[in-house]
């Protein structure tokens, strides 16, 4: 829709933390039941299995995007770079069946192994504490991305596993140099994503086992599962346009209580020493009280997130902001939303109980997140009118089998098709100006040229097939939106200042959205995706907000749903039949149908249950590229629970013998589909003389199946026919042909 995203390269860097404490045992961690007797999980165990479950996602998904292993804190360096504690296992490259093997193995290093750790001791190692620099890891990773040197990588990641909340030990100098390289490493385009193993130390102080903390588009070291605000929040912090003043922007604070938001910017809250800084560091003191211990540093059961990670992913935006690397934010700043990008994120699990979650969130980045397109969004006509654009996004979308490519024997290549038209009557080529497209009106044939239906599109559209969206007008939601209008899927708008857009259009889309929300309107605009593409009714949804009053929300989250809506033409009346009054339930009915209701009430999740014929699919072809001769299982969670239904059966029956009669049959009313019925069989095909039948030009009396059944014992391509006419038509020409052939041998 719009203006389409070209498909782009992604670039993933797997940054795993190599410390002896990342090879403890999780003693509360339950394993799989195809372990092996005597292993164990630990943090080193669980980092490589996300990487690994991440290399077989892309090895099925994509063969375009890389994928890479770096590990630190190692005895051993292998690096062009020469930093000590610094080894690539992986270089960037595509993703295949040796690497996901080699991965394997790797997993067993940390998993009690003794024969692998040993091997892992030899070549590799544990680096001892403090001794090895994070800053230059991040480096080695910046000179990697530096050196793939490809303009069609549109998306870099690090992901960086670790359970040392502290790794530059409050040396000031090691912060300043790790919280440089991340600048360098934002400035040319990578995201961290940080996953910590550990208890995050200020969720478990409201009751939180982990959670996340997201720096992007006007949120720095946001805790999503802490319902109070930011730890080192300032007073006053908000986005700049939830209060305008003269010399620029003011962050205004959410009210106590009120919780955090996505979007909220609150102050970096850290000093170069490393230790948390106000509201921080009480939060944390109160948790270790809370909980009876301390966090510990190194390789502990705790984690304290915003010693150093939160400040480290928002240092970028913290250095545009006006803030120094490593300090708060404070006071008033004229900032433009173009500075003010997405840097990474900080994911805590608890790694004493469960791994799943950090297995999940490795997973679902498999892909990074992407518009569909952008378009323009304008308000009525004419070339004052206002104007902002958008990026559109599909929020779901089904997800169709991969296609599959025709490759040539000979060089083991795709083969490239091509399509040429060719006359009928001469065999000569045909142009594309010389098609034209007919339809039938009244029995007549009409005929259109590719201009012509191009200029019908544009009469059609009200402002002469523009691309984008035109604002007609406003309406009630109530009367805009109802259940029986939806005619397709939905998307979502949202104003981006990165294609020609800038401080007045956000002003203006941000305005417009408030307007709306607090109105209860939409708004209805026509929509023309592409051009020579009919334009569409579509009704604009504001969002909804988080706060009570509109002003309480970021800008930065603000959007619009895009809900398409029927022409007059696309609706049909509908009467529903009178029912005797004999079809009236009776209370008794009504009662055994409550039971059976109640007793088959499933939890239905719409994220629990995968298509299984993607699944198996997926699978298969994973186990081809992996090389790997193990059967094939797949869980179809789309069957019913027969079971469980068995349970039930006495209920059932109570409700069948109470609401039919006796003499009710369902396979009289609704009879079994017939069986297909075989094709001809070789006899039965040997006594028709089809030469004599093409004489007499009574081909026609013979059905279907035998007519097919012809050609395919001929092993003649039936050349598209699917029509008995046209079937009638290509045996005709075949009889002949074989006539011909016949005859030629004869003389011969």
């Amino acid at each position: 829709m719009g203006n389409p995203i070209k498909a782009e390269r992604d670039a993933v860097l797997f940054l795993v933390d190599c410390s002896s404490s990342m090879f403890r045992k999780i003693e509360s961690a339950e394993m799989d039941a195809e372990a092996t007797p005597g292993s164990y999980l630990s943090p080193f165990t669980r980092a490589i299995q996300c990487a690994l479950s991440f290399y077989q996602e892309k090895v099925v998904t994509s063969d375009k995007d890389l994928v890479s292993l770096l590990l630190y804190n190692t005895r051993k360096k292998l690096n062009l770079y020469e930093f000590q504690g610094v080894y690539v296992f992986h270089e960037f490259d595509c993703p295949g069946a040796a690497r996901v093997q080699e991965l394997q193995v790797l997993s067993r290093a940390g998993s009690g192994d003794v024969n692998v750790h040993k091997e892992f001791s030899e070549h590799i190692g544990h680096g001892a504490p403090r001794a090895v620099l994070l800053s230059e890891a991040f480096w080695a990773a910046q000179h990697m991305f530096h050196n793939l040197r490809s303009r069609a990588i549109g998306f870099r990641r690090v992901f960086l596993f670790t359970d040392c909340d502290d790794p530059c030990a409050g040396i000031p100098m090691e912060r300043e140099r790790c919280f440089a390289r991340m600048k360098d490493l934002h400035d040319a385009g990578v995201a961290l994503e940080v996953f910590a193993h550990g208890a995050d130390v200020v969720s478990s102080a409201v009751g939180g086992g982990g959670g996340s903390s997201t720096v992007g588009a006007g949120s720095l070291g946001h805790s999503s599962s802490a319902p109070t605000s930011h730890p080192g929040a300032p007073a006053s912090t908000s986005h700049p346009l939830h209060h305008s003043t003269a010399g620029g922007a003011t962050f205004v604070a959410s009210p106590t209580g009120s919780g955090p938001h996505p979007h909220d910017v609150p102050s970096i809250g850290s000093s170069h020493g490393g230790a948390p800084a106000g509201p921080l560091l009480a939060t944390t003191t109160a948790a270790v009280a809370a909980l009876g211990t301390k966090p510990l540093t190194l390789g502990g059961d705790f984690f304290v997130r915003g010693k150093f990670w939160d400040p480290l992913v928002a240092a970028p935006v913290a250095s545009k902001l006006g803030g120094s690397s490593g300090g708060g934010l404070s006071g008033s700043f004229d900032v433009s939303p173009d500075d003010v990008e997405y840097c990474g994120a900080v994911h805590v699990s608890a790694c004493l109980t469960s791994f799943d979650t950090m297995v999940s969130d490795v997973k679902i980045r498999t892909n990074p997140q992407r518009s569909a397109g952008s378009a323009e969004l304008r308000v009525g006509f004419g070339a004052a009118v206002p104007r902002v654009i958008v990026n559109i996004y599909t929020p779901i979308l089904k997800c169709p089998k991969p296609k599959f490519t025709w490759l040539d024997g000979t060089t083991n290549t795709g083969v490239t098709s091509e399509t040429r038209l060719l006359s009928k009557a001469t065999g000569a080529p045909v142009a594309p100006a010389e098609l034209r497209f007919s339809t039938s009106v009244a029995g007549e044939e009409l005929l259109f040229s590719k201009d012509e239906t191009i200029e019908m599109k544009k009469i059609c559209s009200s402002n002469g097939g523009v691309r984008g969206f035109t604002i007609l007008g406003f309406k009630k939601s109530e009367h805009a939106i109802r259940f029986k209008y939806n005619v397709a899927r939905s998307g979502f708008l949202h104003c981006t200042t990165q294609k020609g857009g800038g401080q007045g259009a956000l002003k203006f889309f941000v305005q417009l959205h408030r307007t709306l929300s607090t109105q209860n309107k939409v708004a209805i605009a026509e929509f023309v995706s592409r051009d020579n593409v009919a334009p569409r009714l579509v009704a604009l949804l504001p969002s909804k907000l988080l706060h009570d009053h509109p002003m309480m929300d970021s800008v930065t989250g603000l959007g619009f749903h895009l809900i398409q809506i029927p022409y007059a033409d696309d609706v049909r009346s509908f009467h529903p039949r009178k029912q005797p009054a004999e079809a009236q339930p009776t209370d008794d009915q009504i009662t055994k149908a409550k039971r059976v209701i109640r007793k088959l009430q499933v939890e239905y999740d719409v994220n629990a249950i995968a298509n299984p014929a993607l699944q198996r699919q997926y699978k298969i072809l994973q186990q081809l590229a992996l090389i790997d001769p193990a059967p094939v299982q797949v869980d179809d969670l789309t069957l019913p629970d027969v079971e469980g239904m068995a349970k039930i059966a006495p209920t059932l029956q109570e409700f069948t013998t109470a609401v039919l009669p006796p003499s009710y049959s369902a396979d009289m009313i609704c009879p079994q589909p017939k069986a297909a019925k075989p094709p001809p069989s070789a006899t039965e095909m040997a006594a028709i003389d089809f030469d004599d039948l093409e004489s007499k030009g009574t081909l026609t009396s013979l059905t279907m199946p035998y007519l097919q059944q012809y050609l395919k014992l001929l092993k003649e391509d039936v050349q598209g026919a699917k029509l008995k006419h046209e079937l009638v038509a290509r045996v005709a020409e075949v009889v002949r042909k074989r006539r011909t052939v016949k005859r030629e041998r004869e003389e011969e």
